[in-house]
């Protein structure tokens, strides 16, 4: 995983980014789990349009909440 993500060896301290790395197990294991229980049990019965629609808005909330948990780094001299 982290060497699919360059950006956290270059952005991230290196005491955080063990949870840096973290972060990203759980966006993917979420991601993993939402497809595989939402779009391939839950949605079977759902017409496509709905079922894209759906997700679209299942992944428009979390990027947005997660926009909004991403604060500038303030470093201290």
């Amino acid at each position: 995983m982290q060497l699919g993500n360059p950006l956290v060896n270059d952005y991230v301290h290196k005491s955080t980014r063990g949870i840096a790395t973290l972060w990203l197990n759980v966006g993917y294991l979420f991601g993993e789990t939402f497809a595989m229980v939402f779009l391939f049990k839950i949605g079977r019965g759902f017409e496509p349009k709905f079922s894209f629609m759906f997700s679209a808005a299942v992944i428009s909330f979390v990027g947005l909440i997660i926009i909004l948990l991403v604060v500038e780094h303030k470093p201290t001299i």
